[in-house]
């Protein structure tokens, strides 16, 4: 009988200790949505989240949700607590952090738009960094993640956000502007077109583009029209690419949205490098700063690949040649006349080439020729 009495109270502790951490019932969001209702107490189960924008990892008294999302689909969550300072964060099965929030809703509250990678069931970490008390998760379907038609042009991703004097700082050109940080995958081979634009406040949107490394790529003020901010990227290498949503100055809330578009007849098109060799004319400027051509190549054939520029002090050229994914396999600044720029290259196997022309720093404007051809 005692052994009994003992299963029972161990079987109470842990259905405690589920309690307070949220549970394991999986949820789903219906039609009209998802809504819970809990609390977080102070001595609620510590769950470790991590501040993108800083590399921050702490752990904080939370409630954990597991919910059921699909493929593709695009969610806005938000997480409210009036007597708490919210914080939510998204972690998949093994307990890797998809997505985090803070202050993106209103006040204190967190919000993201998040589009599921996988069917599967999420664990919705519900976290409180300061204080105690009564918390609701919303959980609304707004979208595919996805909009339009046509080889695959019209792929939409948006974020909302609020950015602040109190959020963290990139710096640039030896000045500091507060923002937050976005992360996106972005695949070799595709345009893409980033919007950043004035939800409300007085923001003027500052947007940056950086890779994974935090090297700046990218930097717009009002290319979508004053004050808003675009940045047109030719994507080179699939990868995960930082968007730091910044303020020019003010502040306010905004909404930053990444979409596929096609790419240029120049850039869809595969070249071939005839018995004449490959001729084509191109021209960077303030909005286009470089060209990828996709040429055929040959198993086990040499080629030179030149870029000539007639006015090397306004362009000065500079080459880099990718494989079909996006790796890097060669690049050039001033191996060719002058500033010009000239790789050559033993294809290792048939197939598919990028071919990147640029300027060096990224900075040149100007017409250029390009020129392939085979080398005995």
């Amino acid at each position: 009988m005692r052994r009994s009495w003992m299963i029972v109270l161990s079987l109470c502790a842990v259905m405690a200790a589920q309690a307070r951490a949220g549970g394991t019932k999986v949820h789903t969001v219906g039609k009209d949505g998802l809504k819970i209702e809990s609390k977080i107490d102070a001595d609620d189960p510590k769950t470790k989240v991590t501040e993108p924008n800083v590399n921050v990892t702490v752990e904080l008294p939370a409630k954990t949700f597991q919910i059921k999302l699909t493929s593709g689909a695009k969610y806005r969550i938000d997480l409210i607590g009036p007597d708490l300072d919210p914080v939510l964060a998204i972690q998949d099965n093994s307990g890797k952090q998809l997505a985090f929030d803070d202050d993106g809703g209103e006040g204190l509250n967190s919000r993201l738009d998040f589009v599921a990678p996988a069917d599967a069931t999420y664990k919705f970490v519900c976290a409180s960094l300061k204080g105690a008390g009564n918390i609701t998760l919303t959980v609304k379907q707004t979208g595919t993640g996805k909009t339009g038609t046509g080889g695959g042009a019209g792929k939409e991703v948006k974020f909302e956000g609020q950015v602040t004097n109190d959020d963290p700082t990139i710096t640039f050109q030896n000045r500091e502007f507060h923002g937050k940080m976005h992360e996106a995958k972005m695949a070799a081979g595709k345009k893409y077109q980033l919007d950043m634009v004035k939800k409300d406040g007085s923001i003027d949107p500052l947007l940056f583009l950086q890779d994974k490394s935090g090297k700046v790529l990218k930097v717009d003020d009002d290319g979508g029209g004053f004050p808003n901010a675009r940045i047109i990227f030719a994507c080179e290498k699939d990868d995960t690419y930082k968007l730091f949503a910044a303020a020019l100055t003010g502040e306010g809330g905004y909404t930053l949205t990444i979409k596929e578009v096609a790419a240029s007849g120049a850039e869809a098109k595969v070249h071939e490098v005839g018995a004449g060799g490959l001729k084509l004319e191109g021209k960077l400027n303030k909005d286009v700063r470089s060209i990828v051509y996709q040429v055929k190549m040959e198993a086990d054939k040499n080629y030179v690949i030149d870029m000539i520029s007639p006015d090397q002090n306004a362009l000065d050229p500079y080459l880099k040649l990718l494989d079909s994914s996006g790796k890097q396999l060669a690049e050039d600044d001033d191996g060719g006349e002058g500033l010009n720029a000239r790789i050559s290259f033993r294809a290792p196997a048939a197939g598919t080439y990028r071919i990147v022309a640029t300027s060096f720093g990224n900075v040149g404007i100007g017409d250029f020729t390009l020129e392939v051809r085979q080398k005995e």
